[in-house]
């Protein structure tokens, strides 16, 4: 008889994305986080991490935005893994429209990447999330900045 998965809670999925991000290099520390984020106060910050308040459907997109393998339903509810399988699928479709041949036509030669090829792609990809996400947050913060402004 299998055995069930305890489901984590909101609490544990959120801290073990903020774990999987560090690793991933994708933020540097919990700072680097809610700036990315757009939160100017830690405390609130933190009371979400640590389910003290409730967390808008908007943080978990935005947390989930700073990369694409993140899978925002298992955020929300905890089904399914907290990680989608883009790589995977990304190299079933080019094995299915290539199947290990190259391809020439229109003067273009396309053909299947290594392995070590494929991770330097997913690499830049990831360091341009990253860079993305950064200016997100950056937009935020001016976008703050003009409302205050306008506001005064």
């Amino acid at each position: 008889m299998k055995e069930k998965k305890q489901m984590k809670t909101k609490k544990e999925r959120l801290k073990e994305v903020v774990q999987w991000l560090k690793s991933e290099k994708i933020i540097k520390n919990r700072r680097h986080l809610i700036r990315l984020l757009g939160y100017n106060s830690e405390s609130n910050f933190s009371a979400m991490i640590n389910g003290m308040v409730n967390i808008p459907e908007r943080f978990l997109v935005n947390l989930a935005n700073l990369d694409n393998r993140l899978n925002v339903e298992w955020l929300r509810t905890g089904e399914g893994e907290m990680l989608r399988d883009i790589k995977s699928s990304f190299q079933f479709i080019s094995a299915n429209n290539i199947m290990g041949t190259n391809v020439q036509g229109n003067g273009n030669n396309v053909s299947n990447s290594s392995s070590t090829e494929t991770d330097k792609l997913w690499l830049i990809i990831k360091q341009q999330q990253s860079e993305i996400a950064e200016q997100r947050a950056e937009i935020k913060r001016l976008t703050d900045v003009i409302v205050k402004l306008k506001t005064n």
